[in-house]
């Protein structure tokens, strides 16, 4: 036998577990991304069946520790712990540092039975206890511990089923119902909705920074929430925050990036049952107790008579006058989509679901909408049948709303700029433009109805240009663009807080330039009347 750093290192014969020779230990980091501190052994299996293994892994301040495995040839592989005073618990993580299997107390009692297939390739197996910190009196177990551990080749089942009921929901990754969602989470994503029955897991991992809100809803059972590292180490639980008995943890000072672990349990954890599960940017007020959550409608489209059918790229005003106002549109193809309610009235909220009944999104105050809602799917829905709601956020208001469903096509996409003056339409776009033609002193023109005015001005030599919109109903905004440049826009309006009147002030040269007149969309402003001037300075001649 021979000793890498007090490190076992066990040479064994080919079609038998081997020591790597390679410079790990040397490394800042293991095979799969774990401090080399934290590995215990390395050994290598060269064939589908091997001698058993026997050693002893040393737990120390409840850190983590790390056997890793070289596998040369597609085998199954069982690790099996045999401590007499600790609980021990067993994750295999690939070479990347996702976790494939884990398990809790399979092999009776406190101790675990990891088993899986495995092909070519790197692997570390974690070994890490459950720990007991008494209230008071009494000696903390778990955190300095020595676990004997059998590695030994073939598949075998667990003795126990780590996803029954009672079991510690700290121990996320060894649950059996447990799923790992490829993509990263970070700043911007979409919401992610999920489901399956208590209790079960979700892995995943996130960038540096991220905030986010994890919610848990279920009509048959009292949800609760357990977010745990790559470690085990509990980063938050939640009972009752998003309202009667669904579960809120939100996360808003930034996670690290890493690997983590949500578990969706019962509060009595006995219970078993269907619940879905939100994975979204950080609201404060999904778990707000008078919020979303506590005015989750309780039928959603369950009455056609009081259910109104939206189709892509419709806009419908609606009045809320009462608990809920419901929309529901068809499918006929998979389609990327956004949903958006605005009002100036109430502060809404918006709920998506399945025909069936099984939310798949909700959203309070969306970015950029102020109380506004928006659920976004960059992703296709699949082909079926689907559900909108809106609410009032706490139930509280009534008022007229916007709701907008719109399809996330390329074509789309672009309209909706040109509509909001973030992009200037090109002359194939097929957006018209009302020519002004020279400002020489001041032009004056009038726009009537709800829709982006774009026109387009002249000026010959270096000038300031004032531009002011006066609106009947709400302000508009104003957007300049360099038209014969860079087609990007170089100006926008000011807003008169005590007036319905935009100003532009803007220093230009030479050349044509295009002008939106934006008006106000939302639902209380209805349509309107706007008057446009242009007026043109110029430097006096010097003396």
């Amino acid at each position: 036998m021979t000793h890498l750093s007090q490190k076992s290192l066990l040479m064994v014969s080919a079609a038998a577990l081997c020591a790597m020779t390679g410079g790990a230990m040397a490394q800042d980091r293991g095979a799969c991304g774990q401090l080399v501190a934290l590995t215990h052994s390395q050994y290598l299996i060269t064939g589908a069946t091997a001698p058993a293994i026997d050693t002893v892994v040393s737990i120390a301040r409840r850190e983590p520790a790390y056997i890793e495995l070289e596998i040369g040839q597609s085998t199954g592989l069982t690790i099996e712990t045999s401590s007499g005073t600790a609980d021990p618990v067993l994750v295999m993580f690939d070479a990347s540092g996702n976790p494939l299997l884990g398990n809790d107390d399979g092999a009776g009692g406190l101790n675990s039975l990891l088993s899986l297939e495995l092909e070519p390739g790197r692997y570390c197996a974690q070994v890490s206890t459950y720990t007991s910190i008494p209230d008071g009196t009494g000696t903390p177990t778990g955190f300095n511990e020595n676990i004997p551990l059998q590695i030994r080749t073939g598949l075998e089942t667990p003795a126990v089923d780590s996803g029954a009921g009672g079991q510690p929901a700290a121990n996320c990754f060894a649950m059996s119902n447990l799923t790992r969602l490829e993509d990263p989470i970070g700043a911007g994503m979409d919401a992610i909705s999920l489901n399956g029955s208590v209790p079960y897991a979700y892995s995943f991992s996130v960038e540096d920074g991220t905030n986010m809100s994890l919610v848990a809803r279920s009509t048959t059972l009292d949800t609760l929430l357990t977010l745990v590292d790559i470690n085990g180490n509990e980063i938050a639980s939640d009972d009752d925050g998003a309202g009667g008995t669904d579960s809120h943890i939100g996360i808003d000072y930034g996670l690290p990036a890493g690997d983590y672990c949500v578990a969706v349990t019962g509060y009595d954890n006995t219970a078993t049952g269907p619940a879905d599960l939100t994975i979204s940017e950080y609201s404060e007020n999904v778990g707000s107790g008078s919020g979303g959550g506590s005015n989750a409608p309780a039928n959603p489209c369950g009455d056609p008579s009081n259910t109104t059918t939206v189709s892509a790229g419709e806009t419908i005003q609606g009045f809320l006058d009462g608990a809920s106002s419901d929309f529901r549109f068809d499918l006929s193809e998979p389609m990327a989509m956004r949903l958006t309610a605005t009002s100036n009235n109430i502060d809404t909220y918006l709920w998506l679901y399945t025909a069936e009944g099984s939310l798949l999104g909700e959203n309070d105050d969306a970015d950029g909408l102020g109380t506004g809602s928006r659920i976004e799917y960059s992703d296709q829905l699949p082909v079926g049948s689907y559900c909108a709601v809106v609410t009032a956020f706490g139930g509280e208001g009534n008022g007229n709303f916007d709701l907008q469903l719109m399809e996330l096509s390329e074509e789309a996409l672009l309209k909706e700029a040109y509509d909001n003056a973030e992009l200037m339409p090109p002359a194939s776009s097929g957006v018209e433009m009302i020519d002004l033609g020279l400002l020489q002193r001041n032009l004056r023109t009038d726009n009537a109805g709800g829709e982006t005015q774009w026109y387009l001005f002249e000026v010959e030599e270096e000038s300031f240009v004032v531009i002011d919109s006066a609106s009947v109903g709400a302000v508009s905004e104003i957007a300049l663009f360099d038209y014969e440049g860079s087609g990007q826009r170089i100006a926008s309006s000011q807003v008169n807080g005590e007036s319905i009147s935009a100003r532009l002030v803007k220093k230009i040269g030479s050349g044509i330039y295009a002008l939106a007149v934006v008006p106000d969309r939302s639902a209380s402003a209805g349509v309107g009347a706007s008057a446009l001037s242009l007026q043109r300075y110029i430097r006096p001649p010097r003396q």
